[in-house]
């Protein structure tokens, strides 16, 4: 990670190329997204990333990485919008995300379908038995599903707080 100091004179110098950028590629203005991205400032990476898209519409990496910066911002709807695009239907990142405003939404089928369906692709991923049992311990009667899955989340990340602390709530709640 670029230390705060070195971080703020990278985005000085990302400011100064953004203003003679080509606007077919905005290399720098990518560069810089990405930079404030990586250091949570997402309002204003969301807004570099919804101008690049603006100029690329096509470019679905940026799209990706415009919904994850919503995603971050709780801005459902926006992210929502943004992954609706099918260029990225597809795409891990979009049913992830696609998967989160299910579950925000209250659609646990939908959500439990997508990451049913990013489990079978990638089944060694703790994230995603997290999820799962986050949804499933929304469901009347998964309850052992839902620890089965946490404690699965676990075996591939013992270091996850997040996992441990979700586990540790469902345990005390089901008694």
């Amino acid at each position: 990670f670029i230390q705060n100091d070195r971080r703020d004179l990278a985005i000085q110098a990302l400011n100064r190329a953004r203003q003679g950028e080509d606007p077919e590629t905005m290399h720098a203005s990518r560069a810089m997204g990405d930079l404030l991205f990586n250091a949570g400032r997402n309002e204003t990476a969301a807004r570099l990333y919804a101008d690049i898209l603006a100029a690329s519409p096509e470019d679905q990496a940026v799209r990706l990485r415009l919904a994850e910066t919503h995603l971050r911002l709780d801005q459902l709807d926006e992210a929502g919008e943004v992954l609706d695009d099918p260029s990225v239907q597809d795409s891990s990142t979009a049913k992830r995300g696609k998967a989160l405003i299910a579950r925000q939404d209250n659609d646990l089928p939908t959500a439990m379908r997508l990451v049913n369906q990013l489990i079978a692709a990638e089944p060694e991923r703790a994230d995603l038995y997290l999820h799962r049992g986050s949804i499933l311990a929304r469901q009347e009667g998964r309850t052992q599903t839902a620890i089965e899955d946490l404690e699965r989340s676990l075996a591939l990340n013992p270091d996850s707080t997040l996992a441990r602390l979700t586990l540790a709530n469902l345990l005390a709640e089901s008694g």
